[in-house]
């Protein structure tokens, strides 16, 4: 018997010694780290301040505590007077109780903040995502956010795209988070698995195959916490859905929650929307959209409470959660969809208030920074291209003039053709129920019924022509004729308008120093800028401008925010033709010298005769004059590569560029050609080029 216990003895020494190693090893971890802190404390280097990434959350987890079971002496049963007689007797141990109190070292609590009165707005960051859903605090100044398409973009709270991913399978991410160092994480139902973007490469945390994950929680202890579900679970010989969540330890599964004591779902049982939470005191919290509740549960997965909205907010409408967040109060804030406004509980389910004040349109993902400030996703539906393409060529041209023309300018106004076929209507077209036309609709004709008469599509605060060009079949031209030639035949319209409006504008502003008035054309995805001056009989085109920085997206680009700004203030910029381009006459003077007269002097805007179009009652050729086989009417496209390093959001950002460069002053014939040379700096070439329209010598 000595000799078991000894070896007990020794096995118990051992273990002990093993974790006392263990505790010694992290202590000189420790001690490492803030040798390290001091070391960084004392230099002079950003560098090492900058690359210094805290261990605290390593140190946090310590080896788990050893219980060893002691060994127990099972005794030979022997009766008392036997023992008595061997032994003889003993008197009993006198005691006395005394109470002692453990002392441990408590958490500091969170301060008390009381809610505000009245909620408030302190910002609005435009994320421009298709269906925005989901949003993640990096910290108290960067988020992440994600919607219906691949990408998921990274802001500061200036509302400036600092970085965009794309999802490897192409997919948009069912949820996102951030983990407690930082990385993003996020969820793919088409892959289902749930992956880790760490210094911009991605990779696989968890994969999954008869579930999908959805939604995403990184937990005070730095767990993911996994939302999931099935179709395909087989009971009994047929496939019935399930739903639970899954708390994992990197990619290790730690537990799951998914029935309450009595063997029934906790959650329901279908792949509708279920966002995820934990708060403070560890519960974790499901915003169940379908059973139209939130569930809670402790940290073990024991059912807690339910809250199925609250009689002030839904006897119109029933709750229905979507997002779900806590802040550091233990409240639990969860977006009512439906009902336009969140829900705040305390941390036992008890109803606190609702915020409705905010004008939210359909909130969905929620988030909460360090310092309690909320993040609301709007899920507005914004039209993609592709809803741009599928509107009318009027429609994309009011909805660019009332989101970028109009507020480029001084002044928002603009009229739009009151004959246009679309539906007339104050909100703007881009489908925004909160989006308003600055503009209003009235009578855009322009001309004189003499010569060319038509209507403008916009006009632009009086002094700038906006049209669609229309579709015509070009002539067929003499054979030599350039692919270049054949383009301006079929721009009949612009020419004309551009022509009529430069002749309008001298005859009503002669006190300015130059008549070179801009006309924008505007079809599909791109613009183009006309110019005219009916001084020199100069007309000048641009190359085509894309519209948007991609196809994917309707976030205005650069080229287009500096060409449009510089052309809707041309009156302050144009300081007249360079003598470069005065030599190069379109000879519409010399087609037109008949009726030059009328158009110097008789050219009106409004009330001119019919709606008709005319263009070519101006531009058709006389039977004595040739194309000139020589000029070069369209400079070739800019670089599409030559795109700004970051997105521009025009509603946002517009006055930043306005204010770098409102002291720009150049004359207006070099004013594209500067700027297009600093973006596109891969090719040497013009972005304005002269157009002759009529040759005045004879064909040979």
């Amino acid at each position: 018997m000595k000799t078991e216990i000894n070896e007990i003895k020794v096995k118990h020494r051992d273990i002990l010694q093993k974790h006392l190693d263990e505790i010694k090893q992290i202590q000189s971890l420790i001690q490492q780290a803030v040798q390290s802190l001091k070391e960084i404390d004392e230099s002079n280097e950003l560098s090492a301040v900058i690359e210094y990434i805290s261990k605290s959350n390593e140190f946090k987890k310590l080896p788990p505590q050893i219980k060893v079971s002691l060994p127990t002496f099972i005794r030979k049963p022997i009766s008392k007077d036997e023992l008595n007689g061997l032994f003889g007797q003993i008197t009993p141990l006198s005691t006395t109780m005394e109470q002692q109190i453990l002392l441990t070292k408590k958490q500091p609590k969170p301060l008390q903040r009381m809610l505000l009165n009245e909620p408030k707005i302190d910002a609005t960051i435009q994320t421009f995502h298709c269906d925005l859903r989901n949003i993640a605090c990096v910290n108290d100044e960067k988020i992440w956010t994600s919607g219906e398409t691949d990408e998921i973009k990274y802001f500061n709270m200036k509302g400036l795209l600092l970085q965009t991913i794309q999802t490897e399978s192409g997919e948009a991410p069912n949820d996102i988070a951030v983990d407690i160092d930082g990385n993003l994480l996020y969820s793919d139902w088409s892959t289902r698995t749930v992956n880790k973007v760490k210094n911009e490469q991605t990779e696989e945390l968890v994969r999954l195959e008869d579930w999908t994950p959805c939604y995403l929680c990184i937990t005070s202890y730095g767990d993911l916490l996994v939302f999931m579900y099935s179709m395909y679970i087989c009971i009994d010989d047929s496939y019935v859905p399930q739903s639970k969540v899954v708390r994992y330890s990197g990619s290790t599964a730690k537990q799951t929650i998914q029935f309450d004591e009595e063997g029934n779902p906790l959650y329901s049982e279908n792949d509708e929307i279920k966002c995820i939470a934990e708060n403070r005191n560890h519960d974790i919290c499901v915003a169940d959209y379908k059973d139209k509740a939130i569930v809670v549960v402790n940290q073990a997965g024991k059912l807690r409470w339910r809250y199925t909205g609250h009689p002030l907010v839904t006897k119109m409408t029933k709750f229905k959660p979507f997002g779900i967040t806590t802040d550091s109060q233990s409240c639990i804030l969860a977006a009512d969809k439906k009902s336009n406004c969140i829900h705040i509980l305390d941390q036992d389910g008890w109803f606190l208030r609702y915020i409705d004040n905010c004008d939210l349109k359909e909130p969905w993902g929620l988030s909460v920074d360090s310092d309690d400030n909320l993040f609301v996703c709007e899920s507005i539906n914004l039209p993609d291209t592709h809803g741009f393409e599928s509107l009318s060529e009027t429609e994309r041209t009011v909805i660019v003039a009332n989101h970028l023309l109009g507020k480029l300018g001084t002044s928002s106004c603009f009229m739009i053709d009151k004959n246009f076929g679309g539906r007339k209507q104050e909100n703007c077209f881009c489908g925004e129920q909160s989006c308003k036309m600055t503009g209003e609709y009235g009578d855009t004709t322009i001309g004189n019924v003499e010569v060319w008469h038509g209507n403008l599509d916009v006009i632009v605060n009086s002094d700038l022509a906006v049209v669609e060009p229309l579709d015509e079949d070009s002539e067929n031209g003499s054979d030599g004729n350039s692919a270049v030639e054949h383009c301006l035949q079929r721009n009949h319209q612009i020419i004309a308008q551009t022509i009529v409006f430069s002749f309008f504008q001298k005859k009503r502003h002669p006190e300015r120093n130059n008549f070179l008035t801009p006309c924008i054309s505007i079809r599909g995805m791109e613009l183009r800028v006309m110019l005219y001056d009916s001084e020199h009989d100069v007309l000048l085109e641009s190359s085509s401008v894309p519209l948007f920085n991609n196809d994917s997206s309707l976030e205005f680009s650069l080229q287009a925010i500096l060409v449009c700004w510089l052309t809707v203030n041309y009156k302050y910029f144009c300081s007249g033709l360079c003598e470069e381009y005065q030599q190069h006459k379109s000879n519409f003077l010399v087609h037109a010298k008949e009726k030059i007269k009328i158009y110097e002097e008789e050219l009106s805007l409004g009330n001119v005769g019919n709606s008709r179009l005319n263009e070519q009652k101006l531009l058709q050729r006389p039977s004595n004059v040739e194309y000139s086989r020589g000029s070069a009417i369209l400079a070739r496209h800019i670089d599409t590569s030559c795109k700004g390093k970051f997105p521009i959001c025009l509603d946002q950002q517009t006055t930043i560029i306005v204010r770098c460069l409102q002291y720009v002053r150049v004359a207006y014939s070099l004013w594209i050609i500067k700027f297009y040379n600093i973006l596109c700096r891969a090719r040497q070439q013009s972005f304005l080029r002269p157009a002759t329209l009529w040759s005045t010598h004879n064909r040979r």
